[in-house]
């Protein structure tokens, strides 16, 4: 059984900015682009810039670490006076190329009722690209994150609810799961076969579907 980081005082407050000072440890990471072409897919490498006190001292060093192959920072909240820290308890807020907010991944345990469609960034049959084993690669989305209708139809309901379907083009159904914050237009070009295939494998799932 895995081992829950020790409760801090006050627990009910979240650990934000200069709150969490003396609660958890910021952790700065840059996603770069490692490969010189500009076709996918692409490698990428993520590294740590460092690990600051507040949100705000490792947001004022992201805009000083911006540079050409940065594809998206991610600012990582750690607990501190934890026997065994958890990557799936922190929270997880992403930044695009130039440092502006992208989006947040919220610990598990943090409620979901569902998202509307219409706040959604992405829609359904949108060409986008993901970050899958260290290679950036274009997909397609198929589904979107629950529904406030359908979250309150399901007895338990929870973050993994709370992510879109992706497809890729491999071979047999290759597709992933992924929250908001996790998911980009493309940076690159994507080709007009790569697009074809995409869409190909998109309405053959929606047909398949109904």
């Amino acid at each position: 059984m895995s081992k829950k980081p020790l409760k801090h005082q006050p627990a009910s407050e979240p650990l934000v900015g200069e709150k969490a000072a003396a609660a958890a440890v910021f952790e700065l990471q840059v996603t770069e682009i490692t490969a010189d072409r500009a076709k996918y897919p692409v490698q990428t490498r993520c590294k740590t810039i460092g690990f600051f006190s507040t949100l705000e001292r490792a947001e004022a060093c992201m805009r000083s670490e911006a540079n050409t192959r940065a594809h998206h920072f991610t600012i990582k909240t750690k607990f501190l006076d934890a026997t065994e820290p958890e990557l799936w308890l922190c929270e997880q807020r992403v930044y695009d190329r130039q440092g502006r907010f992208h989006g947040i991944r919220f610990s598990e345990d943090t409620q979901f009722a569902g998202v509307s469609p219409e706040k959604c960034r992405f829609s359904e049959g949108d060409i986008v690209e993901i970050i899958q084993n260290g290679q950036l690669r274009p997909g397609i989305i198929s589904l979107l994150p629950i529904s406030p209708e359908r979250a309150a139809r399901i007895p338990v309901i929870d973050q993994s609810d709370n992510s879109y379907c992706i497809e890729l083009a491999g071979n047999g159904r290759s597709h992933d799961h992924l929250p908001e914050c996790d998911i980009f237009a493309p940076t690159f070009q994507v080709s007009a076969a790569t697009k074809a295939r995409l869409l190909r494998i998109y309405r053959g799932l929606k047909t398949s579907w109904v």
